[in-house]
């Protein structure tokens, strides 16, 4: 059924993977919430220096971001901008 919202990725022989909306919306919103966690982390480590765990815990964010930039590109996607840059608002 084509607009089966609990379909799993399609595939076409010969083809790139397709995503369905549901899963390209879940995929930009694991990326923003890995752009935000970094910004956070990021802001901790200005405010109290480059101790642990926070180091440790903004690293894994920026292999987190990695990750999912590896899918969008899988998958023949534009990521989205990273809107966290610069920080979160105080």
């Amino acid at each position: 059924m084509p607009n089966d919202p609990k379909r799993a990725c399609a595939t076409v022989a010969g083809s790139a993977p397709v995503l369905s909306d549901c899963e390209h919306q879940a995929l930009e919103e694991a990326l923003d919430d890995e752009y935000k966690s970094q910004a956070t982390y990021a802001g901790v480590i200005n405010d109290f220096g480059s101790v642990r765990p926070f180091i440790n815990i903004v690293e894994a964010e920026a292999r987190h971001v990695s990750a999912l930039l590896s899918l969008f590109a899988k998958f023949g996607l534009a990521a989205p901008v990273n809107r966290w840059l610069g920080g979160l608002s105080r």
